[in-house]
């Protein structure tokens, strides 16, 4: 589509997504200005019809619309400050760590071909359980083709493109009243029920204990009582909201007080899980695949990486991460993100070496997903470098 649009010289065209008539916008200039600067005008997203056993769904911020989105925005947005993410550092490094000792297990000292995508996935699903769920996922404590409870509930919110998840979401969107009344649901009622509980009794816990962790749980559950208010209006937040440094995401903070209750934290918690899984997981796949690919990159990489883990005694820190000019060229997407991958891209090539082998597939083939994965896994030869004593 993109193909077609750009031969006919335009920057947009319509096209009719079912029954929906749909701008596709095919300019990266008013792209920009859509998402920045002509926001105001763009604000509420296409709506889905949300069912009512949706109730998770309902409260997260892709469902939000007008001074509602803008007032929990304006509370979640210094959650994601610079500050913040530095002092979550800690849990990025702790699951990369225990993602290179589930891969040594595997693979033995002398290394071996592994399917990276299992890893990837319990790394994910680790650092969002402690990030926004304030929990243990026990990923790691499972044998290889088995999940942990955590794992088994966060993949049902996966959305798998297959013809009875198609024909579902068909009737979510173009007969949301047929699709009330069959009690039909973007999401199964189990596992919002499993999350929901589990983040509230963490909460229960901390209030009652006064038990604090850095995370996005802590955070959100500050920004609750207002303890972040001082914090919306800095620079460094309204790029969070914008992506730019102007002054321009003034416009985005509602004045209006606005009610965040426990609900509003589980909903954004499982918005987090959502949106923080799977894409990270396909991200993370491929940039390991081309390492594997492109010797002379991870030996470059490993270079960096292996000189800032000497200079601050054999550990990766918030700060050495940001100096690796050479890992911000293999692997840049936005902050918590960015971060999370960085310390799990260092600590895996610092700890193996990356290569094809007999299993790896050249050139991938690519599954019939939501998310970019490969088809059949991503097996690579993969040798643990103090044992070749690289």
């Amino acid at each position: 589509m993109w193909n077609d649009v750009k031969k006919t010289g335009k920057s947009f065209v319509g096209i009719s997504d079912l029954i929906s008539p749909t701008f596709y916008i095919a300019d990266l200039e008013l792209m920009k200005n859509i998402y920045i600067k002509d926001f105001d005008h763009f604000v509420n997203r296409r709506q889905f019809a949300t069912p009512d056993s949706d109730l998770l769904l309902k409260k997260m911020m892709v469902s939000l619309e007008g001074e509602r989105w803008k007032g929990i925005r304006s509370k979640l947005s210094p959650t994601f400050t610079t500050g913040k993410i530095r002092r979550m550092f800690g849990i990025f490094d702790k699951s990369s760590q225990l993602m290179c000792e589930y891969v040594k297990k595997r693979v033995g000292s002398a290394g071996g071909e592994f399917d990276i995508c299992e890893s990837y996935s319990k790394y994910t699903m680790d650092v969002i359980a402690s990030c926004a769920f304030g929990v243990d996922s026990k990923s790691f404590d499972c044998e290889p083709g088995v999940l942990s409870e955590f794992e088994k509930m966060g993949e049902r919110f996966q959305f798998k493109l297959n013809p009875a998840q198609f024909i579902k979401v068909l009737v979510l969107l173009i007969a949301p009243k047929v699709a009330n009344k069959l009690g039909l649901e973007a999401f199964d009622t189990e596992p919002q029920k499993y999350f929901s509980r589990v983040i509230k009794d963490v909460m229960k816990r901390r209030r009652e204990t006064g038990e604090r962790r850095d995370d996005f749980l802590q955070l959100m559950m500050d920004a609750q009582k207002g303890l972040l208010k001082g914090e919306e209006n800095s620079k460094e937040t309204l790029e969070v909201m914008t992506g730019t440094d102007d002054g321009s995401g003034t416009a985005f903070h509602s004045q209006s007080e606005i009610k965040f209750d426990d609900d509003d934290i589980v909903a954004n918690s499982v918005l987090f899980l959502i949106g923080g899984f799977d894409t990270t997981q396909s991200l993370l796949i491929f940039a390991a695949y081309n390492l594997a690919l492109e010797q002379d990159v991870q030996e470059k990489l490993l270079k960096e990486v292996k000189a800032s883990f000497d200079a601050n005694g054999g550990k990766l820190t918030y700060e050495g991460v940001l100096e690796m000019n050479y890992l911000d060229m293999v692997i840049n997407g936005m902050r918590f993100a960015l971060t999370e991958v960085k310390a799990v891209v260092a600590s895996l090539v610092y700890n193996f070496k990356l290569e094809p082998g007999t299993l790896t597939e050249i050139p991938v083939k690519f599954s019939n997903t939501a998310t970019l994965k490969p088809a059949n896994g991503m097996w690579l030869k993969m040798t643990p470098r103090i044992a070749s004593g690289e």
